[in-house]
């Protein structure tokens, strides 16, 4: 089963109460599932096992645009470097990312034959993650992923034979897999300023999504905190209140 992928227009910004939202089912749903956590809160219609069943590249693009549409497009990442240990600093523009991860998410299947089989491959999702982290062997794992998300002949990789028929078009396989996953990483090239030493990075968008979202709560619990001990306003009085104005009384206390 797959579910509708909403349009930016159908997600909702992570502000005041849905933020609080947000952050509620996302500190209960662990690294696995905080991605559909984050989506499912954004968007009220789709819940977290939906979001579970949409591919891989499609999230990522889902995840970005919600940072975005929530946070703006400025991102300010930060890493070790791997060669000296020095703090390196990077800015990112999401708006770009989004614009790549557009084109790179428009291919969501992708069909080919080999000796007289039909073969049709789909994005993978977190369910099939889920059942490819069960295995204790790397190459079990990335076969598991393969006939998954693989059909032959328009039905599951179910059968022996329907296994050995894939085990010779493994390498014919794995190309479309990882066209079809292009967009699934956001990577990118960083340099030391101290030592010169380049290298590949990649941004997990749900966990830099979820790290914003923990620090954001945090200063909300810290307005909501002052703003009820000052006036005695309940919480719900204050998360509905306009932030620019919630802004002012705050203005007003510290004074």
């Amino acid at each position: 089963m797959r579910t509708t992928v909403p349009s930016s227009g159908g997600l909702k910004p992570l502000h005041d109460g849905l933020l609080l939202e947000a952050w509620e089912r996302s500190s209960s749903a662990g690294d696995f599932g905080r991605a559909s956590a984050l989506l499912s809160a954004a968007c009220p219609e789709s819940s977290a096992e939906e979001w579970d069943t949409v591919g891989l590249p499609e999230v990522v693009l889902q995840l970005a645009r919600l940072r975005q549409l929530s946070f703006g497009s400025g991102l300010t990442a930060y890493l070790p470097c791997s060669k000296c240990g020095a703090r390196l600093e990077f800015e990112i523009d999401l708006a770009q990312i989004i614009s790549r991860l557009e084109t790179l998410s428009t291919e969501t299947a992708v069909d080919w034959t080999c000796g007289g089989d039909r073969f049709s491959m789909r994005t993978i999702n977190r369910q099939d993650l889920a059942e490819a982290g069960a295995q204790a062997d790397r190459e079990d794992a990335q076969w598991v992923l393969l006939r998954r998300c693989t059909q032959i002949n328009g039905r599951p990789i179910s059968t022996e034979n329907d296994a050995a028929a894939l085990r010779a078009s493994e390498t014919r396989a794995m190309e479309i897999f990882t066209q079809l996953h292009q967009g699934a990483e956001i990577t990118f090239h960083v340099a030391c300023v101290e030592c010169g030493h380049s290298e590949e990075t990649d941004l997990d968008m749900a966990r830099f999504l979820w790290t914003e979202v923990r620090h954001r709560v945090g200063r909300l619990f810290h307005e909501v905190h002052e703003l009820a001990a000052a006036y005695g306003w309940s919480e719900e009085a204050i998360l509905n209140m306009p932030a620019p104005r919630r802004a002012r009384y705050l203005e007003m206390i510290q004074s």
